[in-house]
């Protein structure tokens, strides 16, 4: 099967972008790809079984929410390989910190956050009084995923609740935390 050519792979987003069926589903057919990069990736930085499942639906979901920031320069895997890659350096450098001693975690904890923002100066504590404003369930899951390095199936048996709900949760928060970030210095009321 040969890839596709860059145009094609624009026209196919397109397409999926506008709704049109048969386009949404040769893309998901297409992004069968994420969870073997994720497989394969994550054996090499060391995380277990449970985490890179997470990490290939984090991945999946990330894919479909920029979309629409897809412009064709390279084929659809190549992007997709980079989003997945970008998230397995993170995920390996939380691995890090939780080896590291008690306190050493405290600095990153707060560049860590800064990533939930498309801006990367971001201030880190306008982030957290972002984080503050949230709904009590969605700031629990962003807490435990982002500043305790759990994983979302940790996250639900941690809070009792299935994992899909621990999913919607986080990605709501996230989406809530990019709307009341308008700027380094300002957030939404």
């Amino acid at each position: 099967m040969s890839v596709p050519t860059d145009d094609s792979d624009l026209a196919l987003v397109r397409r999926a972008l506008a709704r049109d069926a048969a386009a949404v589903d040769a893309l998901a057919t297409r992004l069968a790809c994420v969870p073997r990069f994720i497989r394969v990736l994550s054996a090499r930085q060391g995380l277990n079984k449970d985490q890179a499942e997470d990490l290939a639906q984090e991945a999946i979901s990330i894919v479909w929410q920029r979309l629409p920031s897809f412009r064709g320069e390279a084929a659809l895997e190549s992007w997709t390989f980079k989003i997945c890659e970008f998230l397995l350096r993170n995920a390996a450098r939380k691995q890090h910190r939780r080896r590291l001693p008690t306190g050493a975690e405290e600095l990153d904890d707060v560049a860590d956050v800064t990533t939930l923002a498309d801006d990367d100066r971001a201030d880190g504590r306008m982030l957290l009084a972002a984080l503050d404003g949230l709904e009590p369930a969605y700031a629990a899951v962003i807490r435990l995923r982002y500043l305790d390095g759990l994983t979302m199936r940790e996250i639900a048996d941690r809070l009792a609740i299935p994992l899909g709900t621990v999913k919607t949760r986080f990605y709501a928060a996230i989406e809530e935390l990019r709307a009341r970030v308008t700027t380094p210095t300002q957030i939404k009321p």
